[in-house]
C-alpha cells in the first residue's frame, strides 16, 4: 500500500474515532483540533507500519491513545483519563461497524487482517455507517426531565402576584367514571 492512502485512511478512521469520542464525552471540539490530532496520529501509525520499532511497543501505544484524546477539549487528569476510555470505546464502535461491513460483504479475517468482499465498497460503508455514531451517540444521551413546573401570575386589587405550581399531567379536570 502507498504511504499517502495508508496515512489518508487512518486520518479518516482516526478523524470518525475522535468525533465519536468526543459526542460521547458531551463535546464538539472545533473540526480544526480533530483534524489537527487526526493528521499527527495519522503520521504517528505511518511510522510505526513503515519505520522505527519503538511505535510499535505498548508505551507508543499508550502515547498514541493520549494524542487521540487530546481531541477532546478540557484540562485536568480526570478528564483526560476519561477521554483515553472514550476514544477506546469509539474505537471499538468504529472498528465494530468497519468488521460488520466487511461481513456482510462476503468478506473474510486472514492473520488479524479484515479482507474485504468488495475492497474500496466495504471500508466505504463502514466509514458512513461508523460517521453516523457520533449523531446517534449525542441522540442517545441521558437528559434531564423536562420542567414540571408553571408560573401562574394574576392581578389583585393593583397588586402582581406570581405563584410557581408543579404540572400535574395526570388531571384532566373530570370525573373519569362519569366525565
Amino acid at each position: 500500500m502507498y504511504i499517502e492512502l495508508f496515512f489518508t485512511d487512518d486520518l479518516l478512521m482516526d478523524f470518525i474515532t475522535a468525533s465519536l469520542a468526543a459526542a460521547l464525552m458531551r463535546r464538539r471540539p472545533p473540526v480544526w483540533r480533530l483534524l489537527a490530532v487526526s493528521a499527527a496520529a495519522a503520521a504517528a501509525a505511518c511510522v510505526s507500519a513503515y519505520g522505527a520499532p519503538f511505535f510499535r511497543s505498548l508505551p507508543a501505544r499508550a502515547l498514541q491513545l493520549a494524542l487521540v484524546s487530546l481531541a477532546i477539549p478540557g484540562r485536568g487528569l480526570g478528564l483526560r483519563l476519561r477521554a483515553a476510555g472514550a476514544v477506546l470505546t469509539a474505537t471499538f464502535a468504529v472498528g465494530g461497524c468497519a468488521a460488520a461491513a466487511v461481513f456482510l460483504t462476503g468478506g473474510s479475517m486472514n492473520n488479524g487482517a479484515l479482507i474485504g468482499g468488495i475492497g474500496l465498497r466495504a471500508g466505504l460503508i463502514g466509514a458512513a455507517a461508523a460517521s453516523l455514531l457520533p449523531r446517534a451517540a449525542r441522540g442517545l444521551r441521558l437528559r434531564g426531565a423536562p420542567d414540571q413546573t408553571a408560573e401562574l401570575a394574576f392581578i389583585y386589587k393593583g397588586r402582581r402576584f406570581v405563584f410557581r405550581g408543579m404540572v400535574d399531567t395526570g388531571n384532566s379536570l373530570t370525573e373519569p367514571l362519569t366525565g
